[in-house]
């Protein structure tokens, strides 16, 4: 996340382990507008909120993960 709040997709395509990639990156794309005109703490917060909704397969899998 830059200093405006916006999130770089490339480099977070690059970091996702593979496993992850297609469910994550369609829930990013699912949330690009949230929190839009909302200041760089608000739009992260939105951003993940979204990303907590669009994504459960990731979240769920995330909590058995070491």
């Amino acid at each position: 996340m830059d200093d405006e709040g916006d999130f770089d997709v490339g480099v977070l395509e690059v970091m996702l382990p593979a496993d992850m990639k297609d469910i994550v990156m369609k829930a990013m794309s699912a949330c690009t507008g949230a929190g839009a005109g909302l200041s760089p703490c608000e739009k992260a917060f939105a951003v993940t909120k979204c990303l907590y909704k669009e994504a459960p397969a990731v979240r769920i899998k995330s909590l058995y993960c070491n």
